[in-house]
């Protein structure tokens, strides 16, 4: 599962609830992941996995020979393995601009305030990777101030 977090703005009356790493973002890696995959590998799919510290979206294929690693964080064109695909997701609105997914999602990433992906390819995948925040050390700081608040004798919620 992901982490749900929920806050009140004094620009609404409703509650604006953040998954941890945002919609968005995993919306358009998955989009991606779909979009760009090798379809000749038929017996091989998109993965989503959830682990305590990241969250890995894997798709069967590689990178074009002008995208790596490296340079996908840079503007660049798009090339789809199948356009076919890319066109029919394009024309469902699923695809805004061509070539412009990644930006997407690392704008996405730096609007919530949460570090940027990275990608990375094993020669049969290709797979994005959102680290997800450390919410430990939070628990352990929130654990220290109750402690010390209640070793002072005074809580937040008691009655002067």
């Amino acid at each position: 599962h992901l982490s749900l977090s929920g806050r009140i703005t004094n620009h609404s009356l409703e509650r604006e609830e953040q998954l941890e790493v945002p919609y968005n973002a995993l919306r358009e890696a998955l989009i991606n992941a779909l979009c760009h995959r090798h379809w000749k590998r038929y017996n091989l799919t998109i993965s989503l996995a959830i682990y305590d510290d990241r969250i890995e979206i894997a798709s069967p294929g590689t990178f074009p020979p002008q995208i790596t690693p490296e340079n996908i964080k840079e503007p660049h064109e798009s090339y789809p393995h199948n356009l076919k695909v890319a066109e029919a997701l394009y024309r469902m609105t699923y695809l805004e601009n061509w070539g412009s997914g990644a930006r997407r999602i690392m704008d996405a990433c730096q609007a919530q305030g949460v570090e940027t992906p990275t990608w990375s390819s094993d020669g049969g995948f290709v797979t994005i990777t959102f680290k997800r925040p450390d919410f430990k050390s939070d628990i352990i700081e929130n654990d220290k101030e109750d402690k010390k608040i209640t070793e002072e004798g005074k809580h937040p919620l008691s009655i002067p």
